[in-house]
């Protein structure tokens, strides 16, 4: 558990522990089904995608579900289309049985599913490895995935900001791509350290292309490879450094702007705050925000949130109003069974509860 600091930020993280991705994190084991592969859990890698070729790489997997898998679990009130991760076990080695991750996962709509994974090279004992484990699958192998989980979110926000550090930009496409489509405005922040590191570019532009007036993705690399953010790596279309307040955010609408720079709290001011939105109503609506990387750094965007005077902690009670996560007011699956148990198993469970 984090320790209690100045902000009292662990405490928002507890607020947030019934949906993010911190508790997916924190009790993976708890929530996992199936410790033993059976042919319901079991799912084919059809396809390899490098996305990233620097250390530590980053790889797009796609695996076939089971013929009896049961596709996404229900949520959001019936209406689908909730955030999806699904668990991954990797084989037990050095007496270490606990080598499981939760990963953001694509719906692919064919009988399969996809997950970015940032490949650790690590191995057992001294790191659980499951991203290794991953990374040296064949093609044509199987994962044992026995569990899948749906959130639901906040569908009827009309401005959002999202920060997004590296391959958390896979979670964060999915709503971008449904509130944009409702009319939404979006701003992205692409956190990664490097040019080299950035993934999903096309995706990202062809997202910018269909939405230009309400679209604007800027990336913050912390470690750029020479040279202004911008120019580093010319000619995969990025637009121009920076991007301020008022006039200079507005003029990011439909483009790919880039910066040198961790993201920071004037960052995110700059990015999110009043100036930044097109339009208006009034009173205009109010911001939500999406925050997706680890722990540290989700706590960490509520404290810029906060010194930006973007968000104010000491309004709150209970779930942050400002999060796209809806917490404990939304219809979350929670963890299920990726494929219904087999009967055997049905048989068994039903033995033992008639003895207890």
């Amino acid at each position: 558990m984090a320790r209690q600091g100045r902000r009292g930020l662990p405490i928002l993280l507890l607020l947030l522990a019934d949906n993010g991705t911190v508790v997916a994190r924190r009790k993976a084991s708890d929530a996992a089904h199936d410790v033993v592969p059976r042919d319901g859990t079991l799912c084919r890698l059809t396809l390899r995608d490098i996305l990233c070729k620097t250390a530590p790489q980053v790889h797009r997997l796609r695996f076939a579900l089971p013929t009896v898998a049961s596709g996404e679990p229900a949520c959001c009130g019936g209406a689908g289309g909730g955030i999806v991760h699904v668990m991954i076990r990797a084989p037990a080695v050095f007496n270490q049985s606990e080598r499981i991750a939760p990963y953001s996962a694509t719906l692919d709509g064919d009988g399969s599913f996809s997950i970015v994974v940032k490949i650790y090279p690590g191995e057992p004992p001294a790191y659980a490895a499951v991203s290794a484990h991953l990374g040296s699958l064949p093609v044509g192998e199987y994962a044992h995935v026995p569990s899948i989980r749906a959130q639901d979110w906040r569908r009827d926000a009309a401005r959002v900001g999202m920060l997004c550090f590296g391959v958390g930009l896979v979670e964060c496409l999915h709503p971008a791509e449904a509130l944009l489509a409702a009319g939404a405005q979006v701003r992205i922040i692409n956190a990664a350290r490097r040019r080299s590191d950035l993934i999903l570019l096309p995706r990202l532009r062809a997202l910018l292309s269909s939405h230009p007036a309400s679209l604007s993705v800027l990336h913050r690399l912390s470690r750029p490879e020479g040279g202004r953010g911008a120019e580093a790596g010319g000619g995969d279309g990025a637009g121009e450094a920076g991007g301020g307040r008022g006039a200079g955010a507005a003029s990011g609408w439909g483009r790919e702007r880039t910066a040198d720079g961790r993201v920071d709290a004037a960052a995110v001011a700059s990015e999110f705050g009043t100036g930044a939105w097109s339009g208006g109503s009034t009173p205009p609506p109010p911001t939500h925000f999406y925050v997706v990387g680890t722990a540290a750094q989700e706590q960490a965007f509520l404290g810029m949130l906060f010194a930006a005077h973007l968000a104010d902690p000491r309004s709150l009670r209970g779930h942050p109003p400002f999060l796209l996560q809806l917490g404990p007011f939304g219809d979350h699956s929670g963890w299920r069974p990726l494929s219904p148990p087999e009967l055997a198993e049905e048989e068994a469970g039903a033995a033992e509860n008639d003895e207890l």
